[in-house]
This record gives structure tokens, sequence and C-alpha cells, in this order.
């Protein structure tokens, strides 16, 4: 959403934040986002977390404009934030972790926003559990049969081609990241991250990234495929190889 801005972000935030800190409810408030790692765009929202008191029974999240910006909150006590970051890492995602760690307090009442920024941080660098054998056969698995959908759409809809191979590409990040420990991330920013963006931690595979920048940004279906095919036999290489002949997962019932 393109705004018409008043004043100055940072003005713009303290004035909103100030309203926060008016409530007996909450303990502080800080600023995350583009706006703070100096990346916004002209229709960037202003993130902002509101970091509750732990006697506070609820949590919200919404959009306000204020001063010509669009605020974009996430109100939540302490011990909501602290489950947010255990279940996320288990996840494979660090995204509240990266917000609180990064960001930029606007007000504190009693210093418990900074003990909680300082446990962000420690989630933020904590390292990803190491992938189950299921989830690695699974993906495996799941990696051979995009590929062999994509050449059936080459052979037979190649139309198609292009709509699928890029929903694939997603897909074989999101797996190939989490069997890496790279963790989740928003479709939007996975080229910017892959093209090694300086405000974003840089993708340990580069020869990874490569492969599926060429695929991603291939200007026909020739090219798209080649790429793809390499990017797939990559990834099954460093996941330890498959073939489809023989293939099982078997597991106990729950």
């Amino acid at each position: 959403m393109i705004m018409k801005n008043k004043i100055s972000w940072d003005t713009a935030a303290k004035k909103y934040a100030d309203k926060w800190l008016e409530r007996k409810d909450v303990s502080g408030v800080l600023v995350c986002g583009s706006y703070v790692t100096g990346s916004p765009s002209k229709r960037s929202d202003i993130d902002v977390c509101v970091l509750l008191k732990n006697s506070a029974a609820w949590r919200a999240r919404g959009n306000e404009i204020s001063d010509g910006f669009l605020f974009e909150y996430f109100a939540n006590p302490r011990k909501q934030v602290l489950n947010y970051f255990k279940e996320e890492h288990a996840e494979g995602s660090k995204c509240t972790a990266h917000m609180y760690g990064a960001g930029l307090i606007l007000g504190d009442k009693d210093g418990s926003l900074a003990k909680l920024q300082k446990e962000a941080r420690r989630w933020a660098a904590k390292k990803f559990p190491v992938p189950s054998t299921r989830f690695r056969e699974l993906a495996k698995y799941q990696l051979w049969d995009m590929s062999d959908g994509l050449e059936d759409a080459c052979e037979t809809r190649p139309e198609d081609l292009p709509h699928l191979c890029h929903a694939a590409l997603h897909s074989v990040f999101k797996l190939y990241a989490r069997f890496a420990g790279y963790g989740s991330m928003p479709q939007d920013k996975v080229l910017k991250s892959l093209r090694g963006a300086k405000n974003m931690p840089a993708f340990p595979d580069r020869r990874f990234a490569a492969l599926y920048l060429e695929a991603a940004s291939a200007r026909n279906n020739k090219i798209m495929m080649k790429a793809y095919r390499l990017l797939s036999k990559h990834v099954l290489s460093k996941m330890g190889g498959f073939k489809i002949n023989g293939w099982r997962l078997k597991s106990s019932l729950p």
C-alpha cells in the first residue's frame, strides 16, 4: 500500500509506540522489519511488536494508519512470545526471534523487553535440529515425484511448465533449506536470500543458489528444465541419493 508520509518514519514510529505505552497492560514496544534494516520500499509497512504484561490474557495482530504510515502490530505477553520462539524453531523457522532480536526498542517500562530481546537473539543464533530420517526420505521421494511431474508437463503440457516449475522450485527450497539447517523463508524473500542480500543470512550452498536462480529466471522451457534437472540432482545427491525402484518407508502406527 502506497502512503503519503507526513513525517519521517522514525518520528511516526515513536509517536505510534507512545500511544501503546500509555496503556497499563503494555510493558514495551519495539519496531522491526524493513525500516529498521534499511531496505523499505514505497509499499512497506512498519512492523511493531508490543510486549504485553504477563498478566494479559489476550493477544492481537492488526493494522493501523498513523501519520501517513501503515503500521502492522503484534501484541503478545512474554510467555506467548517465548512459545513462538520454541514452536517456530521446532518447525524450522526463526521469524519471531528475528523480529525481536533485530528490532529497535522504542519503550521499555521495566526492562522486560530488553531481556526478551536477548532471549530472541539466543534463539536466532541457535541451530535447527537435524531433520529425521523420515523427513529426509519423504523429502527425497517428494523431490523425485515433482521432477517426474515436470518431465510429464514438459512433454504433454509445455504451456503449463513455467507455472508448475516455479511452484516446484519453492517446494524444493523449503525442503532443502530445512535439510541444510537454513530454515524457512517467506516466498517473496527467497530470491533475495539466494542472491546474497546484505541484510539476510547467506545460504550455505552456493551451487544450489546458482542453479535455483538459473531455473527461476529462465526465459524458455528448455533452459528452465535443464537448470531444474541439475538442481534436483544436486539436492538428491546432498541428501544421500535416491532410487525409485524399491523405495520404501516403514514406520510404527501412532
